[in-house]
């Protein structure tokens, strides 16, 4: 065997070492790492590349690059026309440049912006499924390494290996992604529905739009159970075999909230380690829930709407524009009208998202739910605690009637949890609520002649005077009130309210 006999198996072997490396990979990052460096050994390159088409912009970005001296490439963008690249692109033939200066082919617009020289390039396209997504290109900086005809065959047929490669780890992490997605998604199994003339509309409206792909815009009251109409709607849609997805917005700093919404990519700020996909990205073309939207900062919103508008959107720290296909349905517990005459909210992006509004209404107005949401709560407990229902003594459902429920649905499921829990035997009586409904008072043992109905007027009465004591001992700090109380400010808020509670002059 002759020397370059030698040589050219060497060649052929690193070819196969390679491919058969990369179709085994399933991490799309890991996958486009291996494609670079393994080019450039392949092809003995100072440099390879891997860019992609931006068909909404008719840009190429480089999307991997390998070599440490080429910082700052990865947000550059050209036209997808553009030199040897955009050729390559176009026509699907390779092409190879060994004197780029001289050549009015090579555009040289990237080696100004990098400070990098180009003596010589070899490029070919990346086709997936029958569509040349992008190139491969491979960069020398000195004139005496220049490419053969030989490093563009070998380079073409890894490509070929390229494209299935990413396709497949594509493929992998989107069902990855997806299941994910409906693990998390998993707990939105069980749903109410109300019979009051108030929820009957409300879910006449859900059945309407559940078939349409228009944006919702779910409002009322914090514990309501704007979560459950978003997630029946969903499920009544097409795309209740797609992933549903919550984002509180409420919950997070404008930093976390945009990283969770659009993702990052390596680098773009202290902590990001590695890429991440962000919900519009894992979603794909699923149902996207923005719980307490009217919490999102200017910059946040901002984004939101562009996303809205051109349905696109990039990581943070990168440039490659990513297509979203989403549906939106948001949620508020505030007055976004209000917001926006005092300037915090984006007046355009509240015309986006109220598309189609479905106001839920409190729990206090549709108290001929409260027994039937009790007893559904029982036996979903009882259920999943594998134990006996509870029941409640006459006059103590009588009492949960009257109780406004200022947490609406959600204190009431937890009250029922709680009970089931903590109750031990014989029917709950009302002199032990308080035991499990923290923010009401202790309430004396009814009298003989006392009814049913009295109940509830003594109950608040006492819960009166227990909230101006706390005031008053906590010099109407109502965060220390709040906390001596057991409850949170805005349940304090509202009782202020309820019986119109205000600070001495």
């Amino acid at each position: 065997m002759t020397s370059a006999s030698g040589i050219l198996d060497d060649e052929i072997l690193s070819l196969i070492t390679a491919s058969c490396q990369l179709v085994s990979q399933r991490q799309l990052d890991k996958v486009v790492e291996l494609i670079v460096t393994e080019a450039a050994q392949i092809v003995r390159a100072h440099s390879c590349s891997l860019l992609l088409r931006d068909p909404r912009r008719n840009e190429l970005y480089f999307y991997a690059v390998s070599g440490s001296d080429r910082s700052g490439i990865r947000e550059i963008r050209f036209q997808a026309e553009k030199g040897v690249a955009g050729e390559v692109l176009k026509t699907g033939q390779p092409m190879i440049v060994n004197d780029a200066r001289n050549d009015p082919r090579h555009y040289d617009g990237v080696d100004r912006k990098t400070g990098f020289v180009t003596e010589s390039l070899l490029c070919v396209p990346i086709d997936a499924d029958g569509t040349i997504v992008g190139v491969l290109e491979g960069v020398n900086s000195k004139r005496s390494e220049r490419f053969s005809e030989r490093d563009l065959q070998l380079l073409g047929l890894f490509a070929n290996f390229c494209g299935c490669a990413i396709q497949n780890a594509t493929a992998f992490e989107r069902q990855k992604m997806e299941c994910d997605a409906f693990r998390d998604a998993a707990e939105h199994q069980d749903v109410f529905v109300g019979h009051s003339p108030e929820m009957r509309k409300a879910w006449d409206m859900v059945r309407k739009v559940a078939g349409r792909d228009c944006t919702v815009l779910l409002t009322g009251e914090s514990g309501v159970g704007k979560e459950v109409l978003a997630w029946s709607i969903h499920q009544a849609s097409a795309r209740k075999d797609r992933p549903y997805l919550c984002i509180n917005c409420a919950a997070l700093d404008e930093n976390l909230l945009n990283s969770e919404l659009f993702g990052h990519e390596k680098g773009a700020f202290t902590g990001a380690t590695e890429r991440k996909k962000g919900k519009f990205e894992v979603a794909g073309e699923g149902t996207l829930f923005f719980d307490e939207i009217g919490a999102c900062s200017p910059a946040t919103q901002a984004r939101l709407l562009r996303v809205l508008q051109e349905q696109a959107f990039e990581r943070i720290g990168g440039t490659e524009t990513i297509r979203t296909h989403s549906r939106i349905i948001a949620a508020t517990n505030s007055d976004l009208e209000k917001s926006i005459a005092d300037g915090s909210f984006r007046e355009d992006l509240y015309h986006r998202i109220n598309v189609v509004q479905i106001r839920i209404p409190p729990l206090r107005r549709r108290r001929e739910e409260i027994t039937p949401l009790i007893e559904y709560y029982i036996r979903r407990f009882a259920d999943e605690m594998h134990t006996q229902p509870l029941e409640f003594a006459p006059e103590t459902a009588e009492v949960l009637r009257g109780y406004d429920w200022p947490g609406n649905v959600r204190e009431l499921r937890n009250f029922v949890e709680r009970v089931m829990v903590l109750h031990g035997e014989g029917a709950v009586r009302v002199e032990q609520l308080a035991e499990y409904l923290p923010q009401l008072a202790s309430l004396p043992a009814a009298e003989p002649a006392a009814t049913a109905s009295a109940q509830p007027a003594k109950l608040w009465d006492q819960e009166k005077r227990m909230i101006v004591e706390a005031l008053h001992a906590n010099h109407w700090n109502l965060s220390a009130t709040a906390r001596a109380l057991g409850i949170d400010r805005h349940r304090l808020k509202y009782r202020l309210q309820k019986y119109n509670l205000q600070r001495p002059k």
